[in-house]
């Protein structure tokens, strides 16, 4: 077959930092999101268009209430959300100033979804997770940048072929 297949996905944004756990942060993050949109859509319109489903809140927030490292905080998340369909609707109110980070999850609408392929953006390492732990399982979802310098161009395209290499696994096409 010499046509190529393209598959489409629809990806959200799970918070899994600690800045899960205060309210407060979650809003200076949406916030910082809007920001961006709103400085770049000058020169790249469709920008707005990528970012507008993720301007209001996150799609989901890991547990803010459950704390061990990080690799297990995403794989939590990702193991209770990966096998099974979910009806996701919304149920907040955008007008309360005062929200739970529940409540920030989600402002859309889903009818369902299902976790298929998925990267973790993060600068911590979530392959070396301990001195005696290496999480081998974590590779191909996991981009690591760098703290001091923040998510690079070159991170990114990491994140994409990822995404990429398991949506063709999922779907058998390579």
């Amino acid at each position: 077959n010499d046509q190529q297949q393209t598959i489409k996905g629809n990806p959200v944004l799970v918070l899994s930092s600690t800045w899960r756990a205060q309210q407060e942060f979650i809003e200076d993050i949406l916030g910082s999101f809007k920001g961006y949109v709103a400085f770049v859509q000058q020169q790249e319109p469709e920008v707005e268009q990528i970012w507008k489903p993720h301007l209001d809140a996150f799609f989901g927030i890991v547990d803010p209430c459950y704390h061990a490292t990080r690799h297990d905080e995403i794989f939590s998340w990702v193991r209770d959300n990966a096998t099974r369909k979910h009806c996701h609707k919304n149920s907040s109110n955008n007008k309360r100033k005062r929200r739970t980070p529940q409540e920030l999850e989600c402002t859309s609408t889903v009818v369902a979804f299902q976790v298929r392929s998925w990267i973790a953006l993060d600068d911590e390492d979530l392959v070396n997770v301990e001195e005696d732990r290496v999480e081998v399982k974590a590779i191909p979802h996991v981009v690591k940048a760098e703290s001091s310098v923040g998510l690079t161009l070159h991170d990114v395209d990491l994140g994409v072929k990822l995404l990429e290499d398991q949506m063709n696994a999922f779907y058998q096409l390579t």
